[in-house]
């Protein structure tokens, strides 16, 4: 499960249909975004995940997927290592996007998202 902070000075109605951007880390599986052999400029790179990732779970912080520090001075500048955990539609298109330039880009095994929709936590304390 996951928690959102809400607050209203009046009652409102809140829904969330099940492919609301917010439900994305409940949903997709997480795969881990590794690279080698990387050329391309620490900026154009940390564009490509930031992009990718505003495309896909809405305005969720960076720092939710990206390894290391969401700036083009952290995981983006290094030759290889883990991008960072990605919901998959979003390491998906990460992928689709750094096709053709001057890096290797593997997506590891996915698993399944750490948010499930409460019955499994339930399940784990009885």
């Amino acid at each position: 499960m996951f928690e959102e902070k809400l607050s209203s000075d009046y009652p409102e109605i809140l829904t969330l249909n099940s492919d609301h951007l917010l439900l994305l880390k409940c949903r997709d599986p997480e795969v881990d975004v590794a690279f080698s052999r990387n050329s391309i400029c620490s900026d154009e790179l940390f564009g490509i995940v930031a992009t990718s990732c505003f495309k896909y779970p809405g305005e969720q912080p960076l720092t939710n997927w990206i390894n290391q520090q969401a700036s083009s001075q952290g995981i983006c500048s290094s030759k290889y290592g883990i991008l960072g955990r990605f919901p998959l539609s979003v390491a998906n298109e990460i992928t689709r996007q750094l096709e053709g330039k001057d890096i290797s880009v593997n997506l590891l095994e996915p698993r399944s998202p750490k948010y499930r929709d409460g019955v499994q936590q339930k399940r784990k304390h009885q």
